[in-house]
């Protein structure tokens, strides 16, 4: 057995933290979903931001929860070119949730709405549950405000060499309770987004499908 390893510590104000990762690669017990071709994802994104577009992975980080790029020095976010990220979800419901939620408002103008068709096996990291522990962690990183060590994780995850064969994380959303799904660059040509399958957030037809969202999660609409 190896020896134990916590995976919370107390801060001196009491509070409980999830610990950063190893300082090795250490054995994993990794289960995996695989996403199949024909599978849809939804993504909502800001065309303005980061020259965002339905299946651009930002490589320009780390900004986000599970964001693999490697910092500057300072510890500032840049552009990693060879790693990049892309944030979707398997409903609008869950997705509307990890992208709103924290601002704790729907902003329907400058955000677009993409529908993502599986085209090649994505092969996923499950956090969910008890899967999290055999990835060394606790579920709990998904909702966890700690940026700097759940991107440490993702970084260390994305390294292991147990995980070569994985193209990103699904984990429990914090504000939904649903799956979220970070993809990382090594999925790029296995989703598409086929033409006209992308709107803007403020198109009459998504009005209903906005209007439900705010209503469940109690958000405002701008």
């Amino acid at each position: 057995m190896p020896p134990a390893r916590p995976r919370r510590t107390k801060t001196p104000t009491g509070d409980s933290e999830i610990v950063e990762p190893p300082s090795t690669y250490v054995d994993l017990d990794p289960q995996f979903v695989d996403l199949r071709p024909r599978q849809r994802l939804l993504r909502i994104y800001a065309p303005d931001r980061y020259r965002a577009a339905p299946v651009r992975f930002r490589t320009r980080g780390p900004y986000s929860r599970f964001d693999h790029q490697r910092a500057a020095p300072d510890g500032s976010a840049r552009v990693d070119s060879s790693r990049g990220i892309l944030y979707a979800g398997p409903t609008f419901l869950g997705c509307t949730g990890e992208y709103f939620g924290d601002a704790g408002e729907i902003t329907r103008r400058g955000n677009r709405l993409a529908r993502l068709s599986v085209v090649e096996r994505i092969r996923l990291l499950d956090l969910r549950g008890t899967a999290a522990t055999g990835a060394a962690t606790i579920p709990a990183i998904g909702g966890i405000s700690q940026r700097a060590t759940t991107q440490e994780w993702a970084r260390w995850w994305y390294a292991h060499p147990q995980l070569r064969e994985a193209d990103g994380l699904v984990y429990t959303s914090a504000n939904t309770g649903e799956d979220a799904v970070a993809l990382w660059e090594r999925a790029r040509g296995k989703i598409v987004c086929r033409r006209h399958n992308h709107w803007g957030l403020d198109d009459e037809r998504l009005t209903d499908d906005v209007r439900l969202a705010a209503s469940r999660l109690h958000l405002s609409v701008a």
